[in-house]
């Protein structure tokens, strides 16, 4: 018996691309919060900006991993997508700590 050829698999560029979607919500979250718009619209930009960006972090990181543990999927886009959503999280999480710690 031979050994079946194994299957290229997409959950790197699946990471890479969601890791993109997931840096560009934290940026329109930004941008909401610098708009001159009434309170009422500005709370469900700034609700609809934050859960696409929690859920589309906990993606990224889930097919990340997942790409990076198969044989035949891009480690780099896995990578490079883990890193898209992950730091601008570390980076906000550092502030909140330092305005904590003051």
């Amino acid at each position: 018996m031979s050994a079946r050829p194994v299957k290229k698999t997409y959950f790197g560029i699946a990471a890479l691309i969601s890791g993109i979607l997931c840096a560009l919500s934290l940026l329109f979250n930004f941008g909401a919060s610098s708009l001159e718009i009434p309170r009422k619209t500005f709370d469900q930009l700034n609700n609809l900006t934050a859960l696409l960006y929690c859920v589309l972090t906990q993606a990224t990181i889930i097919l990340g991993v997942i790409g990076h543990t198969r044989r035949k999927d891009s480690k780099n886009f896995s990578r490079v997508g883990i890193a898209l959503a992950l730091v601008p999280f570390l980076f906000m999480f550092g502030k909140f700590v330092s305005l904590y710690l003051k």
